[in-house]
This record gives structure tokens, sequence and C-alpha cells, in this order.
């Protein structure tokens, strides 16, 4: 059954007919116990064979399902509340529990879990008991991201997106005027999200017809609570799709005319030279340790001598790797934040990295992997970015290393660390 959302007929439950609440609950209860079985659950040392979990396999399945647990008594604690015995579950239903999830204090991290928790569930309810899927929240939102909005604002913001263009070097914000090129794609794309940010926040529906006292509000709102310099942030970087409405003609007065500039800071949140120093220090890697030598790559190797994103790095595959006469790797289009072609990336410091990948590579080996991924567990399996992320903070805390505003680098700081240190920032 596909969840593409331009397939669903939303106005359908997800289930065929209403439900008891308890009813439901049993179900639900069911669908745990059978995708995580007691005996994956409770595996003894007795019962463990050749093809047996792993006792890090049973303490997951463990986890996994007494998270499940928590979801479903939380969820009939929310029909308890609202007092709903006969239940269809539709989308609704779902944004309902959602917001019920929001006022309970916890972070909101735990809400994501939940929701994927509940829509996985009820997806894996007998067949003959649903007429379509639960689907994710976000498809579910782009499905419904015009709703509300008059018929120009999607076309303007969507022709923007296409076709948003820079200003000429002398034009004033008074009177702008469109170059012929272009904005980056990634930064239009941005800006469109943000605008619609900005239109939901004041309940705007026609961007053509924005004031300065609809920005005021806006920015009102947000001093309210403290955070006056996010609301000029959003406004400052939408500022270019407006600008390009006057200078087309299709609004008459810029409404973000009058918005100060965004204060610019300036970023020390990076790895000075001595913390990248400890990091290049080979002498500090126990070159016996999967672990140790693991995070080394990733903090060193990965993230800075090559300056990849997290997510990058984490799908690499070992045939990425060129490392014959030059230590080098193939970025594969596939996997870039912002695709490009596939591209070839130098190491810059190959008298650390190569030695740390070549060691690596061996290690590696030795886990017998069942993946062609780069980065993998201590059981051979592929490391996931969160993981990577995780590898990289406990390697560099481990040796100290901080950024410079004392914090413990992530990923993305080296990568920044990188640009900064060699001036590209």
């Amino acid at each position: 059954m596909t969840t593409h959302p331009n397939s669903h007929d939303f106005s359908k439950p997800v289930l065929v007919n209403a439900i008891e609440r308890e009813e439901l609950v049993r179900l639900l209860s069911e669908t745990v116990d059978k995708m995580y079985p007691l005996e994956r659950r409770k595996q003894g040392k007795q019962d463990r064979g050749t093809h047996s979990l792993t006792s890090k396999q049973i303490r997951k399945t463990q986890v996994r399902y007494n998270a499940c647990r928590s979801t479903i008594e939380k969820f009939t604690q929310f029909l308890t509340d609202k007092q709903i015995c006969q239940v269809i579950i539709d989308e609704g239903l779902f944004q309902s529990f959602q917001d019920h999830l929001a006022k309970t204090g916890v972070p909101d991290s735990y809400h994501r879990n939940h929701r994927s928790q509940i829509r996985k569930l009820v997806n894996a309810l007998p067949p003959e008991l649903r007429q379509r899927e639960l689907v994710p929240l976000a498809k579910f939102r782009k499905a419904h991201k015009w709703d509300k909005f008059s018929a120009d604002t999607p076309k303007i913001l969507e022709d923007f997106v296409r076709n948003g263009r820079k200003l000429k070097t002398r034009s004033s914000r008074q009177a702008p005027e469109l170059s012929s090129v272009l904005l980056s794609k990634p930064y239009r794309e941005q800006i469109a999200n943000e605008t619609l940010t900005f239109l939901r926040a004041i309940e705007a529906t026609d961007i053509l017809q924005i004031s300065a006292d609809d920005v005021e509000e806006f920015i009102d709102d947000y001093e309210s609570e403290g955070k006056r310099h996010t609301a000029i942030g959003i406004l400052d970087y939408i500022r270019p799709l407006f600008s390009n409405l006057l200078a087309k003609g299709l609004i008459k007065t810029d409404p973000l005319v009058d918005v100060p500039r965004k204060e610019k800071k300036e970023n020390l949140d990076y790895v000075d030279q001595a913390g990248i120093d400890k990091l290049a220090d080979l002498s500090t890697v126990d070159m016996n340790d999967f672990m140790d030598v693991r995070g080394r790559v990733l903090a060193f190797s990965l993230y800075y001598d090559f300056a990849l994103r997290n997510r990058e790095g984490s799908l690499l595959k070992t045939g990425d790797l060129k490392l014959d006469d030059i230590t080098s790797l193939v970025l594969p289009k596939a996997i870039q934040k912002v695709q490009r072609e596939d591209s070839l990336l130098f190491s810059y410091f190959p008298h650390v990295t190569r030695p740390l990948l070549d060691r690596y590579l061996e290690l590696r080996a030795a886990k017998s992997p069942t993946t062609d991924y780069l980065i993998v567990t201590d059981e051979g399996t592929p490391m996931a970015a969160d993981g990577c992320r995780g590898v990289v903070r406990n390697h560099c805390e481990k040796l100290g290393v901080k950024t410079y505003e004392g914090k413990t680098p992530t990923p993305h700081r080296l990568r920044h660390s990188f640009g900064t240190l060699f001036g590209y920032c």
C-alpha cells in the first residue's frame, strides 16, 4: 500500500469501522507482542545457538518493546481524557494526539518517538481492519501545504523557487532592480519555507496583501516571548522574496523596508588549532582498538580533513575511498546535501588520514561486516548518522577537545572548523 500523499483520500478514516477503545488497545498490544516476541526479548544463555541473538540485540529488542508499550499507555490515556470510547483513527485524531503530547512538558524528541511508534502500530493492524495507512505527518502536511492560502500565494512562492534572482548591486531597498543571476537553489527553497512560517504565524492567506503592520505584529509576538532577534532573523532571511515582488511590480511597497538588518555575530563555535592538533596526534590513538580508531577516522579524517557533513560521512561506502598513490574519496551525488555531480575530494593531511584509514579498514574487515558502508558498528552493521555524531562527541570528550566556546564538537562543528582555520568561511 503506497503512502504517497497524492494517492490518499484523506477524507477516509484509517480504520474501516469504529472500534471500542478497549478492543483497539488490545489489538495494539497484540501487535507489539508479535513484533517483539517474548523469545527475542528473554532469550537465555542456555537457548543461544549458532544463530541466536547477541545480548546487545536482546537488550535493543526489550527497549523497543518497552517503548511501544509506553506509547500505547499514552495513547490510551489520551483517548480516556478525551472521553473517546468509539475510535475511528484518522489524521484529525492523530493530530489531536500530537497536540496532547505537546502539552505534557517532555522534550519534543519524545513526542516524535511516540508519534512514530503509534503510526507504526496502527499500520501493522490486520488488513481487514484498515482501508488505508496512516501517513507520516510530514507527508500529510505536504499534501495540505497550501490549505487556507489564496490562489496567488503558492504560485508566487513556487515561481520564486524557480526564478528568484539577486538584486543589482546599486539598486536600493525602496527601488530594487533584479539582476540576471539566480540566488542559489537551496537558498531560494529555504526562503520559501521561512516565508510560509511567517505567513502562518500571522495567519495571513495572501502574500500580496502583507503590510508593515503585519510585520510589526510578527515581531511583537516573538518579542513577548523574549525572541525578538529570532523574528528579525526570519524577516531578514526572507527579504529577497519581497524585493523580487517589488522589482516585478507585484507589490507597491516592501513591508520589510523598515526591518533592521540582523546583527551578525562572530561565530566562535569552532575547534581551534590546538584542539585539531590533538586530533591529528596519532600517538594518542590505540591502533589496536577498533572503536578508538573509528572515532579518530570520523572526527579527524571524514569530518575535518574531508569536511564532510554528518549524513554524508555515515553513507560513504568502502568503494568510495581512493587509497592508491593519493588519499582521496569520491563523494557520490546521491548522498550530497546539495546534489551536484560526484565530487573527488583530496586529503589535506594524508600523513594522518592515510594511516588511520588503512588501519581502520583492517580492523573493520576483522568484524566480518554485513554491509559495504564504510562506518560500521562493533557488530559489523551500518552505523546511522546519529551514531556517528555520538561517536565523534565521545571521542572528543575523551581527548578533551572543545570548541572556542567550550562546547563538545559535533561533526558539523569540525567541518566548519576546517573552513574557519583555512579562511574559507
